[in-house]
């Protein structure tokens, strides 16, 4: 396509487009002695994630569900371990976060490079 092709995408073509939980990247923990998976967050989650920043058990919360079993896909972490994981390497979580937000908010990741 140039620069001036526009290309025009339909309803069928958008509802067909990748999901959020499609979106992934493999983020090495060392604090953690290895890696996990992250996903992107999808619309409804990033704008709660967004709403929630002040109250930071809830942001919190939802960046962990992020971090996938690579098995089967479903969330590694659920509610009962946000205590444990509160007392973990806040290093550790900030690679969680900077992953989800990076795969999340692409416009975020363009704007620290420029």
């Amino acid at each position: 396509m140039t620069e001036k092709e526009v290309k025009l995408l339909s309803l069928d073509e958008v509802l067909k487009a990748p999901e959020a939980q499609e979106v992934k990247e493999v983020v090495e923990v060392p604090e953690w002695g290895g890696s996990l998976t992250i996903r992107a967050l999808n619309a409804v989650e990033a704008v709660k994630y967004g709403d929630d920043l002040k109250n930071h058990k809830e942001s919190w919360r939802i960046l962990l569900l992020t971090v996938i079993n690579p098995i089967d896909g479903s969330p590694l972490f659920n509610e009962g371990h946000l205590e444990t994981l509160g007392k973990k390497s806040f290093k550790a979580l900030c690679r969680v976060r900077d992953a989800a937000t990076r795969l999340s908010y692409p416009e975020v990741e363009k704007t620290k490079k420029d």
